[in-house]
């Protein structure tokens, strides 16, 4: 079943849950993890799959599969009420999320991991109190980049689909951690980190 569409400069990244509840990230091209913009996968879609691991992976992204076949077999639209029955949330503030290896705030209110490196990159969180959007437009694009405040972190928001106004405390996310990422201009010796983002709501 498909849970999170985000976006991922030209293309997107597609996660999805399987029959086990197991978390599965999807790629069509082994070592590239992200797919078309017109990929047909949309949330809330129930797909039979047949799909390998990809090779060489790094932990903590560990969920990306290889699939070599794809068929469209239903849908769903209560993903809000049905999801928590399967899966097994996360509950409470940011510490609680990745097994508590979250760190930071950096300077511009950043979550992150870096040495404490846990064994998954995705995950779902009931958080305990209301979560409020706020966006920034790109001095160079002019696209708006959406952030949740959880004080004293904002957490970025990449979704494809516009962020509530506000995802009220109880309400079910979904939640991930970036690929290693150096941000520029940042100097050689400044440690690559994955960072923590809102990648979905219900």
């Amino acid at each position: 079943m498909i849970v999170s569409k985000t976006t991922a400069r030209n293309a997107v990244c597609v996660g999805a849950l399987a029959a086990d509840r197991s978390n599965l990230r999807l790629t069509e091209q082994d070592g590239f993890t992200f797919l078309r913009h017109d990929t047909p996968y949309e949330i809330g879609q129930i797909w039979e799959l047949s799909y390998t691991p990809c090779a060489d992976l790094t932990a903590p992204h560990l969920e990306d599969v290889l699939v070599t076949s794809a068929e469209l077999v239903g849908s769903r639209s209560d993903l809000a009420e049905r999801l928590p029955e399967w899966i097994s949330p996360w509950r409470g503030g940011v510490a609680d999320l990745f097994d508590g290896k979250i760190s930071g705030p950096t300077s511009s209110g950043s979550g992150y991991i870096q040495d404490n490196v846990p064994q998954q990159s995705v995950g779902f969180w009931m958080p305990d109190r209301d979560l409020v959007s706020e966006y920034e437009v790109s001095p160079y694009n002019g696209i708006r980049r959406y952030y949740y405040r959880y004080e004293p972190f904002r957490i970025s928001y990449v979704g494809v689909a516009r962020p509530p106004d506000q995802i009220g405390a109880g309400a079910l996310v979904r939640v991930s951690l970036a690929r290693w990422y150096k941000p520029p201009p940042a100097a050689d010796d400044f440690p690559e980190r994955c960072y923590l983002q809102i990648s979905g709501a219900y």
